[in-house]
């Protein structure tokens, strides 16, 4: 059982990389929590944009905790030296499916907001 241990090496994650999934981190936790404040979180799209409020805001800003949980998680990895990759990998398909989600239940209940 030890071999199989032996041939095993960690993941190792590019500084670019943890750094940029750090900094997004922070910015997604920020923004979307002066957005909460304000109670008017504002995504920004090509065409436009999307205008959150109430409880549609409060889902949007779970799906960013989320996005930021997995990318937080992916530095995780990278210091951790046991074989558990896959623990990781549904780790984050995890909140990525819920992250995912909340998005779409926000945009719908926004929508259904703006319709009203």
């Amino acid at each position: 059982m030890q071999e199989a241990n032996m041939d095993y090496t960690p993941n190792k994650i590019a500084l670019s990389e943890r750094v940029a999934c750090a900094l997004l981190s922070v910015f997604l936790t920020v923004y979307g929590g002066y957005g909460l404040y304000k109670n008017y979180l504002y995504i920004p799209a090509k065409r436009g944009g999307v205008h959150f409020s109430n409880e549609p805001a409060w889902l949007m800003y779970g799906a960013f905790v989320c996005g930021c949980i997995v990318m937080i998680s992916v530095i995780v990895d990278h210091y951790d030296e046991r074989n558990n990759e896959r623990g990781y990998r549904i780790f984050r398909n995890v909140f990525k499916y819920i992250g995912f989600g909340l998005s779409c239940f926000a945009a719908l209940w926004n929508l259904e907001n703006l319709i009203e």
